[in-house]
């Protein structure tokens, strides 16, 4: 599978991500490491926190992040994530 590229995008927004989706997010996030401020996932059901962990590495200029009803993916995971991520 060719990865789209999307090296421009500034703000992200994934509704119901299927979990083909969520499982390319970190090499999505790889390429949109330098200009990525937001991210907002929404009702992807299929995120869990390896794949999450892996995206979140990558995107260090990160401003803003929303994670709803994203179920394998909890508060307490998410902030432990950050932790080990971001400073």
């Amino acid at each position: 599978m060719k990865i789209v590229k999307l090296s421009k995008i500034r703000n992200l927004t994934l509704d119901f991500a299927s979990w083909n989706i969520m499982n390319l997010l970190p090499q999505w996030t790889a390429a949109l490491q330098s200009n990525s401020k937001t991210l907002t996932l929404f009702m992807a059901n299929e995120l869990n926190e390896t794949a999450f962990g892996a995206a979140l590495a990558q995107l260090l200029g990160l401003l803003s992040l929303h994670v709803i009803g994203c179920a394998k993916v909890d508060h307490i995971a998410i902030f432990n994530l950050l932790s080990h991520t971001h400073s």
